[in-house]
């Protein structure tokens, strides 16, 4: 009897249909991962930024003493708006916040953002189109007899409840110390 190579060739066709099959779903789970990743990195990446930004506008308000002859004069800006798409004036600059502000949404220390990084609000009412929420507090170091604040910055994201104790997968937060410089 004679062999029938049909027979072989269909069962080699199937085979490597299902190999490649099974090649292709690999690949679309290892892509899948990778685009999650990617989109994970760029909301870290934003998130840093804006959280940057607001501690570069922060340090860039007033906090100086100056001297002329025996007399010390302390200076603080206690009436900048950081709460705007830019610093304006009518809001509290470096008046001293509770830390609870980094928790919740208070007027005057947080504002919002969406998806690209653009400012949405700054109320303390979060607009729909929130996708960020950046929050911050400003505190006297404790020790230092009013020489020196300590700026916090908090950025999560606006669909998460408020309140929630930080996540290191989902916030950001940065600090940092500013001493009261010294002119004379």
């Amino acid at each position: 009897m004679g062999r029938n190579d049909e027979g072989f060739t269909l069962i080699e066709v199937v085979v490597a249909v299902a190999v490649g099959l099974s090649l292709l779903a690999a690949w679309a789970a290892v892509q899948t991962a990778t685009d999650r990743a990617q989109r994970g990195a760029r909301r870290l990446t934003l998130a840093t930024l804006l959280a940057r930004s607001k501690l570069d506008q922060l340090e860039a308000l007033t906090f100086r003493s100056t001297v002329t002859g025996d007399v010390v004069a302390d200076e603080t800006d206690r009436s900048t708006n950081l709460a705007m798409a830019s610093p304006a004036s009518g809001g509290g600059g470096l008046t001293a916040t509770s830390v609870a502000t980094l928790l919740e949404d208070v007027a005057g220390s947080v504002d919002y953002f969406d998806e690209e990084g653009t400012w949405v609000g700054g109320s303390g009412v979060r607009p729909a189109r929130a996708a960020f929420v950046r929050r911050w507090a400003v505190t006297e170091l404790p020790g230092t007899a009013g020489l020196s604040l300590l700026f916090e910055v908090r950025v999560a994201d606006a669909h998460k409840a408020p309140g929630l104790q930080p996540s290191s997968t989902d916030d950001v937060w940065l600090v940092a110390a500013r001493p009261r410089t010294l002119e004379q």
